[in-house]
Order: structure tokens, then C-alpha cells, then sequence
């Protein structure tokens, strides 16, 4: 994304002992990607046990980052005697540095700036009390996801809109009424949220969902 160049909204880590066959098979079942990057060492420098160990250090790494990294099982074998992890970690330096020199930095932390964020200070949407804690709940969560920006519209409503390059797609509107919030997303479900509602973690997942169908439509 040319706005957030550093995040990455969907990426796969993986190791292969037979790359063309890994790949065929991914083209096909994870139809989200368009660029694969491979790194090799010799069999006699880093034996199978240490890949494994090296797929789920990059994994937890990457998502510790800020990344959607694609759900997979990751069991590393047990390493046996005479490893030196700081072979593996020299390894694990030489992609992330020749990565992030190809411009695609998976690996450092990221923060969205402050900017992105609209105070509920502009005086447009009157929020009742009981209102208040369902509001901000929508909004943190809105603002957990890639390249979001949660900002109030003179409707009067709040809006969360996913960002890509110079161009947006909104993928959450939020109306608060007299004794409830409601909350639509875009090719998604209309929620009616009062003080007293017990679907929080719903919430949480459509509004993820909501904002992947519109980075994806963005990307497309």
C-alpha cells in the first residue's frame, strides 16, 4: 500500500523442501497472493529441524508486527545437539535485510500515526452516556486493522474507511440513535448495539471481515 508502504495486509510463511510443487499447490488454494519470495541454504547448514524452528520464529515475528498472517500449523522439531541458534538468527537477519530492501518490510513493528484518528470533539453526533462505551468499543476495534481511519461526518455518524495508495473504500458506518448504536458494514450485517449487548467478539469479527472484502476490493 502506497499510503503504508511497511504494512502488509495478508502474507504466508512457509517452508518447502520441493519449491515448484509448494508453489503450484499455493497458487491455487491461496488465491489472495501475487508475489513469492524463496531463500535457500544447503541442506548440510541448516537441517530440518532448525527451517522449522526458523518458520515459526518469522511467523510470530511477522505478526507480532502488525501483519494478517495466514492461519497455518507450525510444529518445530526438536533440535538436536550442536545447534547454534545464532546460525539461525543470522539467517532470519539475511531475509528480513534483503526483504525490507525489495521494499517489502514484513518484520518491524508498525503504528498507524495519530492523524488518523478524529477526536469525538466536532460536535456533529450527540452520544448518549449509555452510548458512549459502545462507540469507543467500535472504534479501537476499527482502529486495530491495517491503514483505518475511524473519523466523524457531518450526517451526523462516525465512519471507518480502509486506505490503499490515494484512494479509500469505507467498510463501517456507525449511527448512534436514541438508545442504540447502529452499525453497517459494508456487504456484511446491520447490528443494533445498545448498553447492555453481549456480542462484542461478533462485532469484532464482521468489522475485520467487513474491512478485508474492502482492502481486497481496493487491491483488485
Amino acid at each position: 500500500m502506497q499510503s503504508f508502504p511497511k504494512l502488509i495486509s495478508h502474507i504466508y510463511i512457509g517452508k518447502s523442501d520441493v519449491l515448484d510443487e509448494r508453489l503450484r499447490s499455493h497458487h491455487e488454494s491461496k488465491v489472495f497472493w501475487s508475489t513469492a519470495f524463496a531463500f535457500y541454504r544447503p541442506a548440510d547448514d541448516l537441517h530440518g529441524g532448525q527451517i522449522a524452528q526458523l518458520e515459526a520464529n518469522l511467523i510470530e515475528k511477522a505478526r507480532a508486527a502488525g501483519n494478517h498472517v495466514l492461519h497455518n500449523v507450525v510444529t518445530p522439531r526438536k533440535i538436536g545437539k550442536g545447534f547454534e541458534p545464532e546460525s539461525l538468527a543470522a539467517f532470519a537477519q539475511q531475509i528480513e535485510e534483503m526483504l525490507k530492501a525489495l521494499g517489502h518490510d514484513l518484520f518491524s513493528t508498525q503504528s498507524l500515526p495519530q492523524a488518523q484518528t478524529e477526536k469525538f470533539d466536532l460536535g456533529y453526533t450527540k452520544i448518549p452516556e449509555n452510548l458512549k462505551t459502545v462507540v469507543e468499543k467500535i472504534k479501537a476495534w476499527c482502529l486495530e486493522l491495517p491503514a483505518t481511519n475511524f473519523y466523524e461526518t457531518a450526517v451526523p455518524d462516525f465512519r471507518a474507511k480502509v486506505m490503499h495508495g490515494e484512494s479509500s473504500r469505507v467498510f463501517a458506518r456507525v449511527e448512534v440513535q436514541k438508545h442504540a448504536v447502529k452499525l453497517t458494514m459494508k456487504a456484511g450485517p446491520t447490528l443494533m448495539l445498545d448498553a447492555q449487548s453481549h456480542v462484542y467478539e461478533q462485532v469484532r469479527e464482521e468489522l475485520r471481515n467487513s474491512h478485508d472484502r474492502a482492502l481486497k476490493h481496493l487491491a483488485d
